[in-house]
């Protein structure tokens, strides 16, 4: 990529404002690396105008970021203020860093950090020493990571611990849990004349166990009608009024 590519997806990915700090520290940089690639006198020049420009990024944001260090593309400073990066640290690619983080050298300890891809650095972290981040993980905020963070993992603590989990979603097996009724079960219940509700709660009983014969409906005891002397099958009184009967004397 040339340095114009690189400016406009920092600039992008920096919320497209030239108010925002951190896309001046980052432009500083990006800016630093092209001008040590020239060819002199404009290697020095360039070189000059690096210096001016990182001294006012340092003194307005407190981020450091040398010219040296090996940062690979795609970073994002999520928030500007006090971020310092070690001349000879290496970051790899798509690489998010908060405000308050360290990455260098700590005391005693020799050598410098080796930041992987898509590695997400929290507030106030600080990762010191000779150590190796993995790809893709996670360092939480205010913590020590003073030794190596496997990939796909998260550091968390002081010092740093190291836990196998990294707030993406599980991709083992699903774990079966109690079967639910299909559509076309609720909708035969719900379609023969029951509520939605009572519906589903036949699907459900059926679904645990085997389903209970409805009752047996039977029809009442034909009623005999004395005064004209055939059976009423819908068993009603018989009509009130004058009775005749033919074939009597």
């Amino acid at each position: 990529m040339t340095l114009f590519q690189d400016l406009k997806s920092d600039f992008r990915r920096h919320g497209s404002s030239l108010r925002n700090l951190a896309f001046w520290a980052v432009a500083t940089y990006r800016f630093g690396v092209w001008a040590n690639t020239l060819p002199d006198p404009f290697r020095w020049l360039g070189g000059k105008i690096y210096g001016a420009l990182s001294l006012w990024v340092e003194i307005a944001t407190g981020i450091s970021l040398n010219r040296e260090a090996r940062i690979g593309k795609g970073l994002h400073l999520v928030h500007a203020g006090n971020i310092k990066v070690h001349p000879s640290a290496i970051i790899g690619d798509r690489v998010g860093i908060m405000q308050d983080v360290t990455i260098g050298t700590g005391g005693d300890r020799e050598g410098t950090p080796v930041i992987g891809n898509d590695v997400f650095i929290g507030a106030g972290a600080k990762v010191l020493g000779a150590v190796s981040v993995g790809d893709r993980a996670r360092i939480a905020a205010n913590s020590l990571v003073i030794t190596n963070v496997p990939p796909d993992t998260t550091a968390i603590g002081v010092p740093a611990k190291i836990l196998h989990y990294t707030g993406r979603r599980s991709q083992g097996p699903a774990v079966p849990g109690p079967s639910r009724p299909t559509r076309p079960a609720r909708a035969a219940a719900t379609g023969s004349g029951l509520s939605p509700r009572d519906g589903a709660t036949l699907v459900g009983i059926a679904a645990v166990g085997p389903a209970v014969p409805p009752a047996v409906r039977r029809d009442p005891e034909p009623a005999f009608d004395a005064h004209r002397g055939r059976t009423l099958v819908d068993g009603s009184p018989p009509p009130v009024g004058p009775v005749s009967v033919r074939g009597r004397s």
